[in-house]
């Protein structure tokens, strides 16, 4: 059984290290389409790549809160030592795991055992907050973009869509219709309870994430024009819609890399935007909002002792 298991592992590794390659091939090929000159690249304005930067501060806040709010909401007990390492811990093996989902792992060491099944769920219906945050500005982001480039995109995805940005919202404001009380099982029947009682928690958790949002889709475009990309509103728009791609797209290694910046260039080089400028600007918010965070998180919690 074990060995069937590493099995599964390492093949399951190997189709990732596959994937993962066709994608930054695929950036290659990107790349080269496109005729490069040196002045195609440069920062002409250095207070907006400043101000992008700074903006990482608020982005990785609005994730704090809901880790803490989802700990006040379980009646969990925390010192102030332990709610920072067990963050920053989720930062952590959240960059480790598929889609980030897997930032619960790190956050329920520091906790009791009796604790852990409700901060897992809330953990996840946090994570779930975000899904639903995205798909509502990807709809809006819909709406915005050059019909004559994606409408053939709309006409096919609108309604499809649609129906998942409902049921997304329908498990989210209504969780306890999918968790029945006699759930006792891993003590789901507490989570539901707990998200019964604190209904006012899933609006937190989406002002939190529509603030994220807009705050990570800004470094984006403040970052962009701070290389020297023409400010619009199309822009941002565009912005917008590459992440609501990228919610759609997998996994493979630390996070998203090099399939958010795939995505980028596929949609934002229809602006005529330098492939280059796309992907270092993309790689820029990667290593923000992703990277150095997560290396924070090792720095800070090398030492597991939180009394």
């Amino acid at each position: 059984m074990l060995k069937t298991t590493k099995k599964q592992g390492f093949l399951f590794l190997l189709i990732k290290l596959i994937l993962f390659l066709g994608v930054l091939y695929f950036l290659y090929v990107q790349l080269t389409a496109f005729p490069y000159q040196k002045s195609d690249f440069h920062v002409s304005n250095w207070l907006l790549l400043l101000l992008g930067t700074i903006l990482v501060f608020p982005n990785i806040y609005m994730v704090f809160l809901i880790w803490k709010d989802s700990l006040i909401s379980a009646g969990v007990q925390f010192e102030k030592r332990q709610l920072n390492h067990s963050f920053f811990a989720g930062l952590v093996t959240g960059l480790l795991t598929p889609n980030m989902v897997g930032n619960f792992i790190g956050r329920v060491y520091y906790f009791e055992p009796k604790d852990r099944t409700v901060l897992i769920g809330l953990t996840l219906y946090g994570n779930h907050a975000h899904f639903v945050t995205s798909l509502i500005f990807g709809v809006f982001s819909f709406a915005m973009v050059d019909r004559a480039i994606w409408g053939e995109y709309l006409d096919v995805l609108f309604w499809p869509l649609l129906l998942i940005v409902l049921l997304g919202v329908m498990i989210y404001f209504f969780p306890q219709l999918f968790i029945s009380k006699k759930w006792k099982k891993w003590k789901l029947n507490e989570l539901r309870e707990v998200l019964v009682n604190n209904r006012n928690l899933a609006s937190r958790f989406l002002l939190y994430t529509g603030v994220r949002f807009v705050v990570f889709s800004t470094q984006f475009y403040l970052i962009l024009i701070a290389l020297g990309v023409e400010p619009s509103l199309e822009l941002y728009m565009n912005i917008w819609f590459v992440y609501f791609i990228t919610l759609s797209a997998p996994s493979l290694f630390l996070g998203k890399l090099g399939v958010k910046e795939s995505i980028s260039i596929f949609v934002l080089s229809t602006l005529g935007i330098s492939p280059v400028v796309i992907l270092f600007a993309s790689l820029y918010i990667w290593l923000l909002n992703t990277l150095a965070p997560a290396m924070l998180g090792l720095f800070i919690t090398k030492d597991r002792k939180v009394a």
